[in-house]
């Protein structure tokens, strides 16, 4: 949830191939063996290439009437080139698997967060969680031939020889991470660390704000804490108004400008996102001007919505020391929220490198291919910086740049101590608490 309101080749015909039990346990796909019995990578959908193609006749209209992100997926991955690439790929395939992955890699090519849908089941159970505000997006899920048809592609795909590679940023929403946190003391009374490697919604838990909160308690007098999200690709915003914000601030709020194509598509989500919280729908002539707004970019779009957030932590932090914020070219998604955010309020200081974007706007919105049911989703928000540049395309700059071969953290202990903030070397730091 974005801020308040809410990323097998194997034939089998009467005989399933003992080799494929021994390499692939089939419960990882929540299949059984009467759910492949007979199929292979070719006919495991059943559909013929004249509907394979309609679902990616389908795909590329929705995108290009819905996502506010073509011209941008055009500057930084061609995707009309890819388009025609990838459709006379699938014109000259027999394989249902192929054909699919022809509808993948063109999502791959759309901008934003990952476009394909590796885990329908997980992706349900979130959206169950908070069902009262995204019934629109937990309504595309329910066709029981979306889980089973995308579970029978990952199996097969597994199998296949050159299986895609995702090249995007993931978001780790439902990433399995051993030791989600990390805290040390670099100096006591002066320097603490906490580092966070996903804001993941299965790490909202009570151990979490136990863990936390017991830091925050332990620190409160410390002049430094330092939070460290390289590499953090995302998660649930909830994750943030829950931990994170209670240390940053007693209240926040946050101006953004969200752009986007008014498409049928995107009514249904549009609404339910905002309807509740009384925000204007305007047209794109009466946005105001943005210097570094693309022009091309804004001619696509139909609407704007101006956005103003008020965040008020349940809970309070009494912390009246520096908090640094490092981050990276890895930083997406709800991360990236997070960064936007203290940049924007002057709330943390951020080191490192500019970050991935995308954080500036809510949940990507869901579509079903008509014939195979399998799910994908596509930015439906473009948002703006402070300065009107595309925030999925120039994320945001830290207050202080890392030089190269220099990580966020030695960057901020270096300004650290040239701040006369401490006169410790920390070539080896650190304890855990």
């Amino acid at each position: 949830m974005k801020k308040v309101i809410f990323l097998i080749v194997i034939v089998l015909s009467i005989i399933f191939d003992s080799t494929v039990c021994n390499a692939v346990n089939l419960k990882d796909y929540n299949l059984s063996e009467s759910d492949i019995s007979g199929l292979s990578e070719k006919n495991f959908l059943g559909l013929t290439k004249e509907q394979m193609l309609e679902d990616y006749e389908y795909y590329w209209k929705t995108v290009n009437e819905n996502c506010p992100l073509i011209s941008l997926s055009e500057r930084q991955n061609k995707i009309s080139e890819s388009y025609e690439t990838y459709k006379q790929k699938l014109l000259n395939s027999e394989s249902n698997l192929e054909q699919m992955e022809c509808i993948v890699k063109l999502s791959d090519c759309l901008s934003g967060h990952p476009s394909y849908m590796p885990s329908i089941s997980d992706l349900k159970k979130v959206y169950g969680k908070y069902i009262d505000i995204r019934k629109t997006w937990y309504d595309k899920l329910l066709d029981p031939l979306s889980e089973k048809n995308n579970n029978l592609y990952k199996f097969f795909k597994e199998k296949n020889l050159n299986p895609i590679e995702d090249t995007k940023n993931v978001d780790q929403g439902d990433k399995l991470i051993d030791e989600n946190i990390e805290t040390k003391i670099i100096e006591d009374g002066n320097i603490a660390y906490m580092k966070i490697r996903s804001f993941g919604n299965q790490f909202i838990n009570q151990d979490t704000e136990k863990q936390i909160f017991n830091f925050y308690s332990d620190i409160k007098d410390f002049k430094n804490l330092i939070i460290d999200i390289t590499g953090n690709s995302g998660g649930d915003t909830n994750y943030l108004v829950d931990y994170i914000f209670p240390i940053l601030c007693d209240k926040l709020v946050i101006k953004d400008y969200f752009l986007l194509k008014m498409g049928n598509e995107n009514k249904s989500f549009i609404k339910e996102a905002f309807s509740k919280d009384n925000i204007s729908i305007l047209p794109t002539s009466e946005l105001p001007e943005f210097k570094a707004l693309n022009a091309l970019d804004k001619n696509e779009m139909t609407h704007f919505l101006p956005i103003e957030w008020t965040i008020v932590p349940k809970k309070r932090v009494d912390f009246h020391g520096k908090i640094w914020l490092l981050v990276d070219e890895k930083v997406f998604s709800t991360s990236e929220s997070l960064a936007s955010a203290c940049k924007e309020n002057g709330c943390a200081v951020l080191v490192g490198k500019r970050t991935g974007g995308d954080g500036v706007g809510i949940d990507p919105a869901l579509l079903v291919l008509p014939n195979s049911k399998i799910v994908f989703r596509y930015s439906m928000i473009y948002g703006l910086n402070v300065d009107g540049s595309c925030n999925a395309e120039v994320g945001t700059e830290p207050d202080i740049i890392s030089k190269e071969g220099e990580s966020p953290l030695d960057t901020c202990l270096n300004e650290i101590s040239s701040a006369n903030l401490s006169q410790k070397n920390w070539k080896s730091w650190g304890k855990l608490v």
